[in-house]
């Protein structure tokens, strides 16, 4: 396994993807088709759900980026400062923000040079065909800075390496992270954790992504109740005991919320939700991102160990 050596990717990467090569529509489509490559041969092994046994190392964990550059370049500088080699997204790199290429090219850059550290899971602004979501100013991003013509290509490349990014990500142990939440049907069920988490038929694997992708903690019910967001569920306190039962975790760590202090806890601090970005239109006062270490002592993360909060002044 290589070392994820942040201080190169800081200084070459960052500094040359901006300044040079995402101004070129060939250079971008270039990486893109590259990390569709290895993303394409990860997914014929693990189907959308990844499954770490017996981590050694600690993982940084970042929630949703929303285009936010600056968050990302902060959180790559702590994780360079900090020794840590293993990175995982857990979606939402596009949309609203004012670098949404660059927020998506630096993860997906990592991912090829470094694919056994990195790990991009699916938000739900990398939607599929049959969950569009709005906003969603991306594509429409890519023709403006690329032109129509190349801007469609762009897109048509991005939506097929949507496709394969993973739905959820098994710490064994230790943590089940997925973008949404966990899904509420099956939880009574008998099943392994790939049947939960991506279904047994056809059918189920839809209804499951949009779970996985679009679901919300709540305390206001125990089992589960229709999304304001109308699109997944809002889950309760015995879903979150169900999934943690399947797949063998202590605890859900998940994004797709905005949180005004950066992250929030639920279900007697077995959901953790992070939000990594910063600035309009959700104008919280903190993002923040997790290290994560493998076997937890015991079933309850504690935050104030395990999230890195910021604001705009420590940018």
């Amino acid at each position: 396994m290589k070392l994820l050596r942040l201080k190169t990717v800081l200084l070459d990467l960052i500094e040359d993807l901006i300044t040079n090569k995402v101004h070129n529509a060939s250079n971008v489509r270039k990486l893109v088709k590259d990390v569709l490559e290895v993303l394409r041969e990860e997914f014929k092994s693990h189907n959308g759900l990844i499954r770490l046994s017996e981590p050694q190392e600690k993982f940084l964990v970042v929630g949703d980026l929303h285009g936010d550059l600056q968050s990302l370049t902060h959180i790559l500088r702590f994780a360079e400062a900090s020794n840590i080699h293993n990175m995982i997204f857990l979606g939402d790199y596009v949309d609203r923000g004012e670098n949404q290429v660059e927020t998506i090219l630096i993860p997906l850059y990592l991912k090829l040079k470094y694919p056994d550290n990195t790990f991009l899971l699916r938000g739900n602004h990398e939607p599929p065909e049959f969950l569009p979501v709005y906003p969603h100013d991306f594509p429409v991003e890519l023709r403006l800075r690329y032109g129509s013509i190349d801007g469609i290509k762009l897109y048509s490349d991005f939506k097929e390496l949507f496709q394969l990014m993973p739905h959820a990500l098994i710490v064994e142990g230790t943590a089940l992270l997925l973008h949404g939440g966990p899904p509420t049907r099956n939880i009574s069920k008998h099943i392994t954790a790939y049947e939960y988490l991506l279904g047994r038929n056809d059918d189920e694997r839809f209804k499951i992504l949009e779970e996985v992708l679009w679901n919300d903690p709540t305390e206001d019910t125990p089992y589960a109740e229709p999304s304001y967001r109308g699109a997944g569920y809002l889950f309760g306190y015995e879903v979150t005991k169900s999934a943690l039962s399947i797949t063998n975790t202590r605890v859900i760590v998940r994004g797709h919320e905005p949180c005004f202090n950066g992250f929030k806890l639920n279900h007697d601090g077995r959901v953790v939700t992070l939000f990594s970005r910063l600035g309009p239109p959700y104008n919280n006062a903190y993002a923040s991102f997790m290290i994560l270490k493998p076997r937890l002592r015991s079933g309850k993360l504690i935050p104030e160990e395990a999230v890195v909060r910021f604001s705009l002044q420590d940018l």
